[in-house]
């Protein structure tokens, strides 16, 4: 179904499912459901790498899914624009001749000469 559905198409679903039950989130509100669902997530990997209920763990990631998706639509952010300008600035931050050449060495040079990931 993912080749079938548009995010827009999603962000209207999330909106009209939150939108009959009342759930008017702030965006300080769904950012910290994104954290919230997320450590939920994790607590599936918690005690080793093997995932031990797949469809529990397909739920928590639809959970942060609709939180990130409410989130981006209240703030009115292109996700598709946002993905496609994220992986321009990795794209030219972390060359892949030069990843592939120097490694984890290169990623972090890079990442100290700018202080931060983004």
């Amino acid at each position: 179904m993912d080749n079938k559905v548009t995010i827009s198409q999603l962000k209207l679903l999330f909106e009209e499912t939150g939108r009959v039950r009342k759930w008017i989130g702030t965006p300080r509100d769904l950012a910290i459901s994104v954290s919230i669902e997320s450590a939920e997530l994790l607590e599936h990997f918690q005690w080793g790498p093997v995932v031990k209920n797949k469809e529990d763990l397909a739920l928590e990631i639809a959970d942060v899914c609709f939180y990130l998706f409410e989130l981006s639509r209240v703030l009115d952010i292109d996700i598709s624009d946002a993905i496609n300008k994220k992986i321009v600035k990795i794209n030219q931050k972390y060359p892949v001749d030069k990843i592939l050449k120097y490694g984890e060495d290169f990623y972090n040079q890079q990442k100290k000469n700018t202080g931060k990931i983004n």
